[in-house]
């Protein structure tokens, strides 16, 4: 959906519409336009693909398309699924195996020539695969002799984001289900964050605690239930300044929810959270204490329990224990579990909870002889 100063676009199924006050809603007949299946606005012309050529509307025309104004993406022979544009308004033409820079130098015809030293060997699996944020664009695809990931996007480079354990969970689904793979960004109070929709999962990349603590604590899975993995319910947010607030859709129902980081719940239902610590290898010890940093006095319930469970083959869990995270305006809790037991090697902790109270997890500390 690009929008123009005076026009708002829509791109779907082929098909290419445009809203204005003054001529209401309607879809774009030219002979010329084809079947378009993404667009961008830049410089007063809206650029489009469709799956082979790159072509743009003429200049004050933002109906008609001439056929002369036409142009491929020649970097790599591969199909060309999405366009986007630069924060130095640049078009980004993203093949599956591709990406490719175009800049607007006003030629006749048409009127973006290709930028040669920009070029990439890295393009997306699906149209909707690729956003930006933050100056940054995340794209979900690959090179040609590789697997499927996430990368970011730099001038002249990309670098694989998603870690061993995100392209585990790629690599499960086969290439035609990362089609309709959708790729979200947004920023909230200085935390930015990357959502990958995918059929059955939402893997969420916070783009601040990559740089803070490097890429193996930024990633996590979301999820909107308690006893199963449904995929996080909130898709296509929109920061809506008059509340200031981001409003997104649901994947669920035909309704609107708002990020709010004064619940734990998703509409008044709570969501179950796990934590995984990475393995620690305490030979012949024995776990004393574990004591983890938390922010007290914050939960706004007396229902914050916490669960705490080992597994020494990273496949069964024992038993639980449950420790009271705190209560309301309880600024002296600390939270401990003491006497987890003996290692033989290698051993794991797993934290989770459902309940309505927000909870904040920070270092943990681990006593043990």
């Amino acid at each position: 959906m690009p929008l123009s100063f005076s026009t708002q676009a829509v791109i779907a199924d082929g098909r290419y519409f445009l809203y204005d006050p003054t001529n209401g809603f309607r879809e774009v007949t030219d002979p010329e336009l084809g079947s378009p299946i993404d667009g961008v606005w830049v410089d007063g012309l809206y650029f489009f693909t469709d799956g082979e050529y790159i072509y743009h509307t003429d200049p004050g025309d933002e109906e008609a398309v001439d056929p002369l104004k036409f142009a491929t993406a020649e970097f790599i022979p591969d199909f060309t699924y999405g366009v986007a544009k630069s924060e130095d308004n640049k078009i980004l033409v993203f093949g599956r195996y591709s990406t490719e820079y175009f800049v607007n130098q006003a030629t006749a015809n048409f009127q973006f020539q290709r930028v040669p030293s920009r070029a990439l060997k890295v393009g997306i699996v699906g149209t909707h695969c690729k956003t930006e944020v933050a100056g940054t664009t995340y794209i979900l695809g690959g090179r040609k002799e590789e697997g499927i990931s996430v990368h970011a996007l730099g001038v002249g480079s990309a670098q694989a984001v998603s870690t061993r354990e995100v392209d585990k969970v790629l690599n499960a689904y086969n290439e035609s289900d990362l089609r309709d793979a959708v790729l979200e960004s947004f920023d909230d109070n200085g935390t930015t964050m990357v959502v990958v929709h995918l059929p059955n999962e939402t893997l969420v990349f916070n783009q601040t605690i990559a740089q803070a603590a490097g890429l193996d604590s930024a990633w996590s899975i979301y999820k909107t239930d308690v006893y199963g993995e449904a995929p996080w319910r909130a898709k296509f947010g929109v920061f809506d300044n008059n509340i200031g607030k981001w409003v997104f859709g649901d994947r669920q129902e035909g309704i609107l929810g708002v990020l709010d980081d004064a619940v734990a719940t998703q509409y008044g239902e709570i969501v179950e959270w796990v934590l995984y610590t990475p393995f620690l290898y305490l030979k012949q010890q024995s776990i004393d204490k574990m004591d983890i940093e938390t922010i007290p006095g914050y939960t706004g319930s007396d229902d914050a329990t916490v669960f705490v469970s080992l597994t020494y083959n990273g496949v069964t869990w024992g038993r639980e224990w449950t420790e009271l995270y705190g209560g309301p305006t309880d600024y002296n809790k600390r939270f401990e579990v003491r006497r987890l037991g003996y290692v033989e090697d290698w051993v794991g902790i797993k934290l989770r909870g459902a309940t309505t109270s927000r909870m904040a997890f920070n270092r943990g500390y681990i006593s043990y002889g």
